[in-house]
């Protein structure tokens, strides 16, 4: 079986981009955004009340210290750490919050808004559902608890752009296995979905299809579920798609956030 020629797809499946789909991702962004916000507004309020908590901890503690010595005035005695280390820990949080807050201010700030970039009517979308495979951004794994999974439900591109091409991972049909690689499933007796291929998704236009494909080693899909830090897109030999902010299941043709 080789894992390196590309086959192309017969009665390739096309979808037609749609701005309805395309304002979807909008929201969906715009969402994260509130909620972005949402949580920066709460790590400030967290900064300033366990700060001010923290610090009046330590005032109190050091105001303990203070001695009078006869015929010397007021002096500072020895230093109680232990009094000192629950308002010690409440001045850390405080700065960590502090930090996270300013911090994801300045990121956000630097991205234009999902307003403005989604206005351009030129950028559509579509579902993937109809695709002839189930696009993800790598196979799953097995986390602690559950199988994690990293679907691609949404393709967003533009439709004024010359025809171009990226790569994507994407489950296959034990059907389609076969006609891929001309062979059977080499573990059928494993339950969980493994058969796997790099599928190239062309962009026409308004249009977007799945034109080849390439199938994955069954045996490097084990190896990434079975270790979460072994990753298939070690495994990319084509330009892939970008993602977008704070969103997992969306997949970006060209990078609309620059």
């Amino acid at each position: 079986m080789s894992t390196e020629r590309l086959s192309p797809i017969e009665n390739p499946i096309w979808l037609t981009g749609s701005r309805t789909t395309a304002l979807e991702v909008r929201d969906q962004i715009k969402r994260k955004e509130t909620d972005n916000e949402a949580g920066r507004v709460f790590a400030i309020l967290v900064a300033v009340v366990v700060g001010v908590l923290g610090l009046f901890g330590i005032f109190k503690a050091l105001e303990g210290t203070w001695v009078i010595v006869y015929g010397e005035g007021i002096q500072m005695g020895e230093i109680d750490w232990g009094n000192m280390a629950l308002p010690g820990l409440l001045l850390l949080v405080a700065i960590i919050a502090a930090v996270y807050a300013v911090y994801s201010r300045k990121r956000s700030s630097r991205e234009p808004s999902a307003t403005d970039v989604f206005a351009d009517p030129h950028i559509v979308a579509v579902n993937t559902d109809d695709f002839r495979t189930a696009l993800v951004w790598d196979g799953d794994w097995h986390g602690e608890d559950n199988v994690e999974q990293s679907p691609v439900y949404r393709i967003v591109f533009r439709n004024d752009l010359p025809t171009c091409e990226v790569e994507s991972l994407a489950y296959v049909s034990a059907e389609d296995w076969t006609i891929l690689t001309g062979e059977p499933d080499p573990m059928p007796g494993w339950t969980q979905r493994h058969r796997m291929a790099w599928v190239t998704l062309r962009v026409e236009g308004d249009r977007i299809g799945e034109v080849s494909w390439r199938p994955v080693p069954v045996e490097d899909v084990r190896k990434c579920f079975e270790r979460r830090n072994y990753s298939l897109s070690r495994l990319r030999t084509s330009r892939s798609g970008e993602s977008l902010p704070g969103l997992d299941d969306v997949m970006s043709v060209e990078a609309l956030y620059k």
